[in-house]
Parts: structure tokens; C-alpha cells; sequence
């Protein structure tokens, strides 16, 4: 639950940064698209029913490598998204440890 919300947070500090940093239009838009969804993402993959959706935020964060590649923002600009985008890919990638089980998955339907 802890990299999920750390997921979450970045995509918050992601949403941020454009302001704090004044970057430039094309990053500016690229980090403010990308940063609700990986908070979304975080918020949501922090329940134990819906763990399996942290994997989305490696998509999101491959997003942000690739897609600052693509606006050949600034350099600072570059360095956030990349720097983010590869935290989001980490956090995304780590095992998540399982407390409980929920239902029985299709074996428990058909008994």
C-alpha cells in the first residue's frame, strides 16, 4: 500500500511541477495530463481489491519517458518527466504483499 501512495503522491508533486518550475507549454501539458492519472492510478491501487491496477502506472509512466522525448521539452523539463516517469515504472513494478483473499475467483461460482 505504501508505493501506491507514494505513486499517488508523485502524481500530485508530478502536477505541481509544471507551475513551480515554469517549464515550458508542450512538458507543461504533457505532466499536467499525466499527473491526475498516476495519482488516480496510486489512490485506487491502494485498496487490496484493486492492487492489480498499480501495473497501469508503469503505462503511465513509460507515458512521461517517452512522451518528453516527443516534445523535446527543456532540459529541466526532460529531467522531471524522466526522473518521474522511471519512479512511476519502479513503484508500478514492485510486489505487493497480499492480506486478504476476495471471494473465490470462478472456482467459487461453480461450486
Amino acid at each position: 500500500m505504501i508505493p501506491q501512495l507514494l505513486a499517488a503522491a508523485l502524481g500530485a508533486a508530478i502536477m505541481l511541477a509544471p507551475g513551480i518550475l515554469a517549464l515550458d507549454s508542450a512538458t507543461s501539458d504533457l505532466l499536467w495530463l499525466l499527473g491526475p492519472i498516476a495519482t488516480s492510478i496510486g489512490i485506487a491501487a491502494a485498496s487490496d481489491v484493486l492492487r492489480g491496477v498499480r501495473r497501469a502506472n508503469v503505462l503511465v509512466g513509460a507515458a512521461a519517458v517517452v512522451g518528453v522525448v516527443l516534445v523535446a521539452g527543456t532540459t529541466i523539463g526532460a529531467g522531471v518527466a524522466i526522473a518521474s516517469g522511471v519512479a512511476l515504472i519502479i513503484l508500478g513494478l514492485l510486489p505487493s504483499t497480499v492480506h486478504t483473499s476476495f471471494g473465490g475467483g470462478w472456482r467459487r461460482l461453480w461450486e
